[in-house]
């Protein structure tokens, strides 16, 4: 069984909302990969009759923190919940926007077996953690920026390889190339500067 993020190239914002939404639910099917992790729930059941309550939002502190916690454990059970609360973060905050399309985040585009798509949605979370704190701590105007998220993504990757050196995703080994030439930044502001297409 694999699964595929779909590519999206118009409408940042919009495509962001759509990203997020098959992203929260592909997360929430892929979720007994990593030990059956228990899934987000936008609204909880009260039992006894009562109403449904919504779940209060991501805060942009709970949000950082949860981007350190990948940043230094995504390959445990509570990388994955610190994923969860970034994409959940990035799809509710209007503080934020990310950019997802094949330029950005290919690993994300490939279609995969289940058991390399939960880790490369792990490596999709660490890329919108970088971004959105990038665009959380910026001094001036924030703008997304793909070099922050690609820089995430490879510490996490990384990580990820310490303890699964079986994993390898050409994709981010391309990006990790780029990091060792000093080309990052470069290609970064390359794919920022080119126009969506219609």
């Amino acid at each position: 069984m694999s699964h595929t993020v779909p590519c999206f190239a118009n409408n940042a914002r919009l495509h962001m909302k759509i990203m997020m939404f098959f992203l929260s639910v592909t997360v929430l099917m892929m979720s007994h990969v990593a030990r059956a992790v228990e899934p987000v729930a936008k609204e909880q059941a009260v039992t006894n009759g009562q109403s449904v309550a919504k779940e209060p939002p991501v805060t942009a502190e709970q949000a950082l923190a949860a981007v350190a916690l990948l940043e230094t454990n995504a390959a445990s059970d509570a990388g994955v919940e610190a994923s969860k609360k970034i994409i959940r973060f990035a799809q509710e905050s209007h503080a934020v926007t990310v950019r997802l399309n094949p330029a950005t985040v290919p690993w994300a585009h490939a279609k995969v077996l289940e058991r390399e798509g939960a880790v490369r949605l792990l490596l999709l979370g660490a890329y919108i953690g970088g971004d959105v704190r990038a665009q959380l701590m910026a001094q001036q105007k924030p703008s997304d920026d793909p070099y922050d998220g690609w820089r995430s993504t490879i510490d996490v990757y990384r990580q990820i390889r310490q303890k699964k050196p079986n994993i390898v995703i050409p994709e981010i080994d391309a990006l990790v190339e780029k990091q060792k030439t000093g080309e990052l930044k470069r290609y970064a502001a390359e794919i920022q500067n080119e126009k969506p297409t219609p």
